[in-house]
């Protein structure tokens, strides 16, 4: 069977199961554990990864902690020559977002010494928003190229005024976005959050069970066993729990649930045979509760609101389901705007032309309509479609909710030599973005996650802390913007990697670090998912990383100027000191015999301090100090990292980008060419695996039952009797003792009524 066969035929096996399977019994009885488990495994695997290989186009994901200099990489290639023109009808264009019919826009406001000299209108006409070093964004988004014929290697853009794919979350990635926010950001009931292990967590599930086992109605000879979206609730709950469990931080609430594995595995098969949760959806999404955020009623809350307003568009009765949704290039913004929930929800909007003025007349106007069987979703009051903005509440609901945005890039709208101080200067990221898709996933944060920084989720242990005069700051307390910018969004930063990395999304990896400043804080989240990377992609290499990774992988060092000039003295050979000391904190992922280095500097940034005041240039005095340095040297020796850093210091225009976007598109280019490491080869292996399991699934003793003999006149006899019994009441005792007796002369046969041979 070829792949979209093979889907569909277990997606039907999936639904017989639920019409007839279920019921089974005795030694017909189809295990939930070792038959329908796997099933279910196989099918939801080809649903994410068939699209996956779908997707012709090589990507490189880009990671790292918030304001390392992602988006300014690519700022001066989209936006181009585009002028600041003041007004608000033509600013950006011309730029690669721009479309013939549809709104000109910029990826960036124009570099300059004091943002507020920018008009207030930039807040509508700029896709990536300047929020004075606050987090962009919280979804992922997909720069690709676009046009507006349908191609083969180019995404269609069938809307010019609404161009951005609009993908929302599932409620399992909501689990999961949630569980890992609440881990890192929050402080648990009374202070402290539960630390799960094997006894703790089989304690809470018997504990669970006493509690709600007589609420469930008694199972009739015609109900089954376990109910379809109980079922698969729990199968998604099981497969957060080993997602949760296979982090190695000790910092984790997980970290020693699977401490014993074969236990474990025991573990999770009675889970998903206990009557109390296989039956009831409703009381799975208790357990859930009480498992991945302890059960705090202020996440509960903010939980199912955003689930209510999840299945008004995606759910079984909602609006936008089956329907592939798009934005305008406004709506985009706002959904990546992460300071929009905070001005929706406590700043004032009395200046129409303020920021926060532009911010809320959006918010006001956002709505929908449906085209052609797709939703468009914008801020145009002409639209004349439905509102969904108004409510700051459900506003923010909508914006944590989004999941991937795929922005297509006009490519003839990239000049190929896009800098008049030198012409001669090819346009890196036109020529990346012809090959391979660029993957923005949200920034770790910054900030330390020491105890005293956590959420206060606790009422109660608010008042506590209030009682003995040390009230929680207004940055510690369980607000609705605290909820939206630091739980959710730290954990949909997580969870995106994670479910990307599973389904075989992503050909190679560009991890950005500052090289400013502190190390990061998070360090051990961009580990964590790189390493999810390797074992769903690279399982060998995830078993022993041991050489080059065999596919890309890249550590970014940007923001030089602070650490380099230091050096006043030519000859110290400290110099390096700051950097090394950021750099460590990256643990495996600044070994030089796995990743490639590569080297940023943004000089004509208006940062203060941003220009090197030293002479680093190839000969020298400083650069030959520098390749004196142990851990220098080794960073940098590597043929491809010592060009990078020498096209650093070299490229006053582009600071070492145009060398990372030209090595990184071919990087992609040969990955496709590689065999095993091939993410489509890779795919397609994994498909025929699954195959083979499907067929063994088929084999199953007793699946197919023996035919067994027909006996027609016991069919006859009973068809009969069904017969009488309707019209009993309505026939006369004579009658009835008449077909008593020719019944019994038809069967009870007597050797002497019989005729003598």
């Amino acid at each position: 069977m070829d792949s979209r066969t093979t889907l569909r035929f277990a997606e039907d096996l999936v639904n017989w199961y639920w019409q007839h399977g279920v019921f089974r019994s005795g030694d017909f009885t189809l295990s939930p554990v070792d038959w329908l488990r796997p099933l279910y495994e196989a099918t939801t695997w080809m649903q994410s990864a068939l699209p996956a290989r779908d997707q012709k186009r090589p990507a490189m994901a880009i990671w790292g902690p918030s304001q390392t200099g992602k988006s300014t990489s690519i700022s001066a290639y989209i936006d181009g020559k585009s002028p600041l023109t003041h007004d608000l009808s033509t600013e950006g264009t011309g730029t690669g977002l721009h479309w013939e019919g549809g709104t000109p826009f910029r990826f960036m406001a124009p570099l300059v010494e004091n943002v507020d000299q920018l008009p207030s209108h930039m807040a509508r006409r700029v896709l990536n928003p300047f929020n004075k070093g606050a987090d962009g964004s919280s979804c992922l988004t997909r720069f690709t190229a676009g046009s507006l014929e349908a191609t083969d290697n180019r995404t269609h853009v069938r809307f010019p005024g609404h161009p951005v794919g609009l993908q929302l979350v599932s409620r399992k990635d909501l689990w999961h976005a949630i569980a890992r926010g609440y881990g890192s950001e929050c402080s648990g009931p009374g202070g402290k959050q539960t630390r799960w292990d094997l006894p703790r967590f089989r304690a809470e599930l018997e504990r669970f069970k006493k509690q709600y086992n007589a609420t469930l109605p008694r199972l009739g000879p015609e109900d089954p066993p376990r109910d379809r979206k109980a079922f698969e609730r729990l199968l998604d709950f099981v497969e957060i729990l080993q997602d949760l469990a296979s982090v190695q931080e000790k910092a984790s609430n997980f970290y020693e649930l699977a401490a014993n594995r074969e236990e474990w595995e025991a573990t999770l098969r009675q889970l998903l045979q206990e009557p109390v949760l296989s039956r009831s959806s409703e009381l799975t999404e208790l357990f859930v509760a009480r498992i991945l955020w302890d059960g705090v009623e202020t996440i509960g809350h903010y939980y199912t609101e955003l689930v209510e307003v999840l299945d008004s568009f995606t759910g079984p009765d909602g609006r936008w389901k089956g329907k592939k949704a798009y934005c305008s290039l406004e709506a985009t913004a706002l959904f990546l705007n992460m300071s929009a929930p905070e001005i929706a929800l406590e700043k004032s909007h009395s200046d129409p032309e303020s920021t926060e003025g532009h911010i809320h007349y959006l918010i006001r106007n956002l709505q929908w309509t449906e085209e052609d069987g797709a939703i468009l979703v914008g801020c145009d009051p002409a639209m004349g479609g439905e509102p969904i903005g108004e409510d700051a509440m459900f506003f923010s609901n909508l914006q944590s909710l989004v999941w991937e945005l795929t922005v297509p890039i006009n490519l003839d709208h990239l000049a190929d030599q896009p800098f008049t101080e030198d012409p001669k200067k090819p346009n890196a990221f036109k020529d990346f973005l012809a090959t391979a898709d660029l993957l923005d996933f949200a920034g770790v944060g910054n900030d330390s996650p020491a105890e005293q920084n956590k959420l206060i989720v606790d009422p109660a242990h608010a008042r506590e802390l209030e009682k003995k005069g040390t009230p929680p700051p207004k940055e510690a307390q369980m607000t609705p913007y605290n909820f939206f910018a630091k739980v959710l969004k730290r954990g949909k930063t997580a969870s995106i990697v994670a479910t990307y990395a599973k389904r075989l999304n992503i050909d190679g990896f560009s991890i950005f670090q500052g090289v400013r400043g502190h190390p990061c804080p998070n360090a051990g989240q961009l580990i964590q998912g790189i390493e999810f990377w390797w074992k769903y992609n690279l399982p060998e290499f995830y078993q022993n990383p041991r050489g080059k990774c065999p596919n890309p992988l890249n550590l970014v060092l940007t923001w030089w100027s602070q650490q380099l000039n230091y050096a006043d003295d030519a000859k110290s050979r400290g110099m390096y000191d700051g950097i090394k000391r950021i750099v460590d904190s990256l643990g495996i992922l600044r070994d030089p015999d796995i990743v490639e280095t590569f080297a940023i500097h943004y000089h004509n940034s208006p940062d203060k301090g941003a220009k090197v005041v030293h002479d680093f240039s190839p000969g020298s005095e400083r650069y030959q100090t520098l390749w004196t340095i142990k851990e220098f040297k080794q960073q940098f020796g590597g043929n491809i990292s010592r060009k990078s850093f020498d096209a650093m210091v070299t490229d006053m225009l582009t600071g070492g980008a145009e060398f990372f976007f030209l090595t990184s598109r071919d990087q992609m280019r040969d990955t496709r060419l590689a065999g095993v490491d091939n993410r489509l080869t890779r795919i397609d292996e994994r498909m025929e695996e699954l195959q083979s399991m499907l067929l063994q699934l088929l084999r199953e003793p007793n699946l197919f039952p023996e035919k067994r003999a027909r006996d027609t006149r016991k069919e006859h006899l009973q068809q009969a009797r069904a017969a009488i019994r309707a019209h009993r009441d309505e026939l006369p005792d004579r009658n009835m003792k008449d077909l008593n007796f020719r019944f019994r002369e038809l069967l009870s046969i007597r050797a002497e009524t019989l005729e003598q041979p």
